[in-house]
C-alpha cells in the first residue's frame, strides 16, 4: 500500500494561478479499471468529521472498541449505531483530512502505534450534481500520510488503499 509503484503524490510548493491549463490529452478509457472516467474540478470548505466505527481510532477517541461500544446500549444497540452511523455520513465524495471512510476495513489497523492522517478521501459517486466516480463496487479511495512527513512535505511514503462491497 506504500509502494508507489502505482499511484504517486506530488507537491507544489507554489500554484500560478494564471497559468493556463497544461496542453495534456488525457484519454480515459472505458475499459479500464479507473475509478474516474472524466475530469472533474474539485472544490472544498473547512468542516467537521467523525470517527466512524471502522476507524482505527474509534476505541482512542470512544474508550471501547466498536463493539463494545455499542453493546453497552443494550437492545437499542443497532438503533443507535445506524444512527450514529447516520450521523457521521458525509454527503460530499471528496474532502482532505478528518476521519476516513472505509467499506471493508481500516488499512491502518495492522500498524496501529503509528499516526496515519488521511491527506486525501474520493468516495463512489453515481450523482448528478457531482463528478462520476466508481471504486470497484460503490467504494472509496484514499491517502494517509505521518504526521511529520506532512510537516515536511514529504509524499515519498504515503500509504494507498481503496476498498469496494
Amino acid at each position: 500500500m506504500q509502494s508507489q509503484d502505482y499511484f504517486r503524490v506530488i507537491w507544489h510548493e507554489t500554484v500560478d494561478e494564471d497559468a493556463e491549463p497544461a496542453d495534456v490529452d488525457i484519454r480515459f478509457d472505458p475499459d479500464s479499471l479507473m475509478p474516474a472516467d472524466e475530469e472533474a474540478r474539485l472544490t472544498f470548505e473547512t468542516g467537521l468529521s467523525y470517527p466512524v466505527p471502522g476507524d482505527y481510532r474509534f476505541a482512542r477517541v470512544f474508550g471501547k472498541d466498536q463493539y463494545e461500544f455499542f453493546a453497552q446500549f443494550g437492545d437499542k444497540e443497532e438503533s443507535v449505531a445506524v444512527r450514529y452511523m447516520s450521523h457521521t455520513a458525509i454527503e460530499e465524495i471528496a474532502w482532505i483530512g478528518g476521519y476516513a471512510f472505509f467499506v471493508q476495513g481500516d488499512p491502518r489497523e495492522i500498524v496501529p502505534d503509528e499516526e496515519w492522517l488521511l491527506l486525501f478521501e474520493l468516495q463512489s459517486s453515481m450523482s448528478e450534481d457531482q463528478p462520476s466516480v466508481m471504486w470497484g463496487d460503490v467504494g472509496v479511495g484514499a491517502f494517509f500520510i505521518r504526521p511529520e512527513d506532512l510537516r515536511n512535505r514529504d509524499f515519498s511514503n504515503v500509504l494507498y488503499n481503496w476498498d469496494s462491497h
